[in-house]
């Protein structure tokens, strides 16, 4: 799951860094896209294969533990098969900085993962005080982190190439 998102994070950085260096800005969103989509695929590829083997990967760990097994798998399902969001907030705010802006992606990360799950926490979890409950803060974190990023992200596209039409 990680590796490979995180390829694509330093994919996305790399390519849409050289295309800013050689000004071709029109290239970087279809790299972003062509990153997006490979992230999509890998995420949902690597999280069904979690889900079919995630009993066996879990016993492992802990054996004859029908309630272990039972919340072990109940995260995979939550958390295994929306980590292609995790994915695309990589990708976007690999974008971002390989168009020359760190600050923005750092607080945006901080904020949408750190902050919305202790908001979450805080609130929600207090409520309802279940392990699925807990688990959701993951993708609920990286829904709001990706909107967020993708409104930075086109804020700085709109930005460069309006500088480089001066």
């Amino acid at each position: 799951g990680y590796v490979a998102v995180n390829a694509f994070y330093h994919t996305a950085l790399n390519f849409t860094g050289q295309n800013v260096g050689a000004k071709k800005y029109d290239r970087i969103k279809k790299v972003y896209a062509i990153n997006v989509a490979c992230v999509i695929c890998s995420g949902i590829i690597s999280g069904l294969i979690f889900c079919l083997f995630g009993k066996n990967l879990i016993n492992l760990y802990s054996v004859n533990d029908s309630e272990g097994v039972y919340f072990g798998m109940t995260r995979i399902f939550i958390v295994g098969t929306t980590y292609f969001l995790c994915g695309i907030v990589d990708v976007t705010t690999g974008t971002v900085r390989g168009m020359g802006s760190s600050l923005l992606p750092m607080m945006n990360s901080i904020i949408g993962i750190c902050g919305v799950r202790l908001l979450w926490l805080f609130t929600v979890f207090e409520a309802f005080h279940t392990p699925e409950i807990l688990f959701i803060a993951y993708p609920i974190s990286w829904g709001v982190t990706f909107i967020s990023g993708f409104i930075i992200f086109l804020i700085v596209y709109k930005k460069i190439k309006k500088s480089s039409e001066e």
